[in-house]
């Protein structure tokens, strides 16, 4: 199950990581080369219990990028891109301005990278070059951050929507929690545009990392999941409040996750 594979990997990276200062933070950092989720989407939704995931704020990530498809956190209904936001709320070409990149192929045009992949796909499900990529190399140097998740890959097997995440950076208390469960609200999302069901999401991160100031929060969050005071409740799960099936014309209050009785939040400092 993923939280056994997440809490698993933290103590990973606190006991074999290579400690080094990061450049760019100035933080001493724990990290591995690289790991790995694999998540069966028909069995779980992939959000922690260990610690409360504030999961309609990833909701409206998930929107204001591929939907919305902004750069600008004016759009946004929460604080967490502020750090890199200009004075008019821009992070600059980035995330959403990437997924709006209009596409071509052989045969159509196609607005932006989302309507892409679900043409695609709705047309030919066998479909294998459904890709949603925001490594733009041209346009790094306008872009406030470089996208940490950059690619996604979908594809429809045994009439499943399957979705492999890729990750540069990934900093494992605070960003992969949201990571991986806006990609499976992501891929819930699209299967419903599609008509299919959902099937398996992958997650690989290139370089995972523990902050040093992050670890008296992660070594909390190991032990509630050790202790007895961890959530024996049913599994949380992702259910559709409407009859909509259109991901244009989703929203937030289209979407709820019930049975998700977490522990406390815990406070983790974010690398800027």
């Amino acid at each position: 199950m993923y939280e056994e594979q997440y809490i698993y990997r933290l103590k990973d990276i606190l006991d074999n990581g290579i400690v080094e200062k990061n450049e760019r933070t100035g933080i001493m950092t724990y990290r591995i080369p690289s790991s790995i989720f694999n998540i069966d989407l028909q069995r779980e939704l992939p959000i922690l219990r260990s610690k409360k995931i504030a999961w309609k704020t990833a909701l409206d990530e998930v929107f204001w990028i591929f939907q919305k498809q902004s750069n600008n956190v004016h759009d946004l209904n929460s604080k967490i891109w502020d750090n890199w936001a200009d004075e008019n709320g821009s992070i600059g070409k980035t995330y959403g301005y990437q997924v709006k990149t209009f596409t071509q192929d052989k045969i159509s045009i196609y607005p932006n990278q989302v309507a892409y992949v679900l043409q695609r796909l709705g047309n030919n499900p066998s479909d294998r070059q459904c890709v949603i990529d925001m490594w733009n190399p041209r346009e790094l140097f306008e872009m406030n951050l470089p996208p940490c998740v950059y690619s996604s890959v979908w594809s429809i097997i045994n009439g499943k929507l399957n979705c492999m995440v890729v990750q540069r950076s990934a900093d494992y208390p605070v960003g992969v929690p949201f990571d991986t469960l806006e990609y499976a609200m992501l891929t819930h999302l699209f299967a419903r545009h599609l008509g299919v069901g959902v099937g398996k999401l992958t997650h690989v991160m290139a370089d995972s990392h523990i902050y040093e100031d992050q670890v008296p929060g992660v070594l909390e969050q190991i032990r509630r999941y050790q202790s007895s005071d961890y959530p024996v409740i049913p599994t949380p799960k992702l259910v559709f409040k409407t009859d909509k099936t259109n991901f244009w014309d989703m929203t937030e209050d289209d979407i709820e996750i019930v049975d998700y009785e977490p522990m406390d939040a815990i406070k983790f400092n974010v690398a800027v």
